[in-house]
């Protein structure tokens, strides 16, 4: 696989999870609805049209079928007048959960053998996440300085979801609406600083918002609300390095599911991928200032 040929699978893998969990929103909303949303269905068929062109351009069969099938499921839907089958329903839950577990292990089996440059990661990035902030009504600057490194594919394949995820993060729940910001004092328009740096021992990146922060007690009440307790808390986290709580898995900053958020998957998949290259990440946050994720990558040994 050649260097373009990688850009085109991991902008498809970034848009095609951002467009499936948006399908699995409004799957669940139209389970509470009395009769089908016309609008809901065209974006469904939409997002599984998109996904299933993509898919065959790059020859991702099994995921191709799946689209396949998903697109005979909402026709399914459609000529059932209005009589919604839980069945069909759930079916196309499976379908588009099966999708996004391909997608995320993409990167396991199809990276390149050629070195891509974090600069490269970046761009990308940058590009998916200025999409999600359009879909918010969210208004964001992004400012990159710092080395260009080129990282190794065995570590860049997971640095690669890591930075992805961040960047989301930072633009989903750290950037505020621009009313919001106006009433804080702030500028309208967000700003989303990377800076990169290499020292002796480790690759260093800086990912910084100027957002609303982390509510660290709102994330402690989520995390007993799981059914973890104080104690536990207090001794892994709260006595050191309390915002690490943020990686517990299945635990969301979102009060609510969201089409782009609530589900916290996307920072548990951070923590799984640092542990995959050693890394670490330490998060500094001021409530009505904004968060800091600073990422270590410890350097391949020559």
């Amino acid at each position: 696989m050649n260097t373009q040929t990688e850009t085109l699978l991991y902008e498809f893998k970034q848009e095609s999870i951002s467009q499936l969990e948006i399908a699995l929103e409004e799957i669940h909303m139209l389970k509470k609805q009395t009769v089908l949303n016309e609008d809901t269905m065209n974006l469904l068929n939409r997002i599984v049209h998109n996904l299933k062109g993509s898919a065959s351009f790059l020859s991702l069969k099994d995921l191709e079928a799946i689209a396949h099938s998903s697109e005979d499921l909402l026709d399914e839907l459609k000529n059932t007048k209005n009589k919604k089958t839980n069945d069909v329903i759930e079916n196309l839950v499976i379908n588009f959960e099966k999708c996004i577990t391909i997608i995320l292990g993409l990167n396991d089996k199809d990276t390149s053998t050629n070195d891509m440059s974090l600069e490269d990661v970046i761009i990308l990035s940058k590009k998916n996440a200025l999409s999600m902030a359009m879909e918010q009504n969210k208004q964001v600057q992004f400012d990159y300085s710092g080395e260009n490194a080129i990282v190794e594919p065995n570590t860049i394949r997971f640095l690669k979801e890591i930075i992805f995820h961040l960047i989301r993060n930072s633009v989903i729940h750290g950037i505020e609406l621009p009313s919001e910001r106006k009433v804080s004092g702030k500028s309208s328009i967000g700003l989303i600083s990377i800076k990169c740096h290499q020292d002796a021992t480790n690759l260093v990146v800086d990912i910084c918002d100027d957002g609303r922060g982390i509510d660290l007690q709102r994330l402690t009440e989520k995390a007993l609300s799981m059914g973890k307790n104080m104690e536990e808390l207090s001794q892994k986290y709260l006595k050191n390095d309390p915002f690490q709580i943020i990686f517990l898995p299945g635990l969301s900053t979102s009060q609510e599911t969201t089409l782009m958020a609530g589900r916290g998957i996307g920072m548990d998949i951070v923590k799984k991928n640092l542990i995959q290259i050693n890394g670490t990440c330490e998060i500094k946050s001021t409530e009505g200032k904004g968060t800091l994720f600073k990422l270590k990558i410890p350097k391949a040994k020559s």
